[in-house]
């Protein structure tokens, strides 16, 4: 390190600026003892080169790092596991980065794919241990700061295997995350993760609900043909098909405004037209007629079954699974799992169930006392933007993110499992998780008085 290279260069120069007697005498190998330090020397100084391009190696791929010219920090050793401990929150770093660059900066961001890292041990097939490593502290720390978490998703618990025949090993290493901006403008996506197929990772497709009726308009296909050929773009590929779907918007846009704008008074007018033409056929019978009656019944059922596929669709936006699939007339319980009082809603589960709102006002007692329970998710993305010297934002993103994503744990184990766990149970882990987020960044700005914030 540059330390030993330092310590070197100061033996040299002694050496040569006060040579001893010995320089005149030689022994048998025909070398002064003075020439054979000489020869030591040089060798000590090729290793310390080497040892010096290995380090200098690790200290560029960490731009946090301690070298020996550090004011108190000579110890070589130290300085070497201190740099290689870094190597990994290096690599984290590209996300954080990336969350403040201009282009990306307070707007919807989603990143998905393999993360080759787990966020919890209960992620972990066979987990050599349920605290928390290095690695998956590192990993929350760069969500945590590039303001990421996980997008809602279905499927399977883990996501890949090792496939090993003798020593089978599930994780869940793919993720879909999301920023406040995404969920804001996406609240209701999605991601499923299916089989793996003839891969060792999950596929994972991307929902995103919309009203689809207008594709059940037999125009609707063409129109967005002719709108996909006449756009003249060219580039790569990727350019080319970002390029056309924003050129499809406008198109898509004047298509429904034309076809659907007040839908519900568009459906009223064609079946008063149609009453009206076959009213006019019972009068005066004649094939002119026959033939009005035939597109005004085409015209109202076109809309009246754009109408029945838009309020199914709403009905369903804010149900989850159980609540969709009684609906299609399979025998499933639609209750809320933990009170079973209402229906299973997305905003009912998170928001208004007895047992979350309990959640709820034991953070509000340590955030908010005078907060009542949420309403709406608006009230919630509102509170968390707002920030206050006894509750900052920060801290308010860490419990909230920690108390919805126990709260679906506990779903998905009463669902799936033998029950969910009880209030003070879950209360505690949430605890747990927050204090162990806190803790782990400490020594930055922001999270200084957090602690003292949250467990007073």
């Amino acid at each position: 390190m540059a330390g030993v290279t330092r310590i070197y260069a100061k033996k040299r120069f002694s050496h040569h600026t006060s040579p001893s007697k010995e320089t005149l005498i030689r022994d048998s190998s025909g070398l002064t003892p003075a020439e054979k330090r000489l020869n030591e020397n040089e060798d000590i100084k090729l290793s310390v080169r080497t040892y010096d391009d290995k380090s200098s190696a690790l200290e560029h791929e960490s731009s946090d790092t301690y070298s020996a010219d550090s004011d108190g920090y000579h110890d070589d050793h130290k300085n070497f596991i201190r740099v290689q401990s870094r190597r990994s929150k290096k690599k984290n770093r590209g996300l954080v980065n990336l969350s403040v660059d201009s282009r990306i900066i307070n707007k919807p961001w989603i990143v998905l794919g393999d993360f080759n890292q787990t966020l919890h041990p209960e992620e972990h097939s066979r987990p050599p241990t349920l605290n928390i490593d290095t690695k998956m502290r590192l990993f929350r720390e760069t969500l945590l700061e590039a303001d990421l978490a996980d997008l809602t998703y279905k499927g399977p618990k883990f996501t890949w295997t090792n496939k090993s025949k003798t020593h089978l090993v599930a994780k869940k290493l793919d993720r879909v995350l999301v920023n406040d901006d995404w969920l804001s403008l996406n609240p209701d996506s999605i991601a499923i993760f299916g089989e793996p197929d003839f891969s060792d990772h999950a596929v994972c497709e991307m929902s995103f609900r919309f009203y689809n009726f207008p594709l059940h308009n037999e125009q609707f296909m063409d129109h967005l043909t002719d709108l996909w050929y006449s756009a003249n773009v060219s580039g790569s590929a990727m350019f080319t098909i970002a390029k056309n779907l924003k050129l499809l918007k406008p198109g898509i846009r004047t298509f429904s405004r034309e076809n659907y704008s007040n839908l519900e008074r568009c459906v009223e007018d064609a079946y008063n037209t149609l009453l009206a033409v076959q009213q006019d056929i019972l009068t005066a019978p004649s094939e002119a007629k026959a033939i009005m009656e035939r597109l005004a019944m085409e015209k109202w059922l076109t809309l009246s079954k754009a109408e029945e596929r838009f309020l199914l669709q709403r009905a369903h936006i804010n149900s989850i699974q159980g609540v969709r699939l009684a609906s299609w007339g399979l025998n499933i319980q639609t209750a809320c799992c933990f009170c079973s009082n209402q229906d299973e809603s997305r905003d009912h589960l998170f928001l208004n169930c007895t047992y979350t709102t309990a959640l709820w006002n034991r953070n509000f007692e340590r955030l908010d006392p005078r907060r009542m329970a949420f309403l709406t998710w608006e009230e919630l993305l509102f509170w968390l933007r707002v920030s206050a010297a006894s509750a900052p934002s920060t801290l308010k993103k860490i419990s909230t993110q920690s108390l919805l994503y126990n709260v679906w744990r506990q779903h998905n184990s009463a669902v799936h499992l033998n029950g969910f766990l009880p209030l003070q149970t879950t209360f505690n882990t949430i605890d747990r998780e927050i204090r162990n987020t806190i803790s782990a960044r400490r020594h930055r700005r922001k999270f200084t008085t957090l602690m003292q914030l949250w467990i007073r």
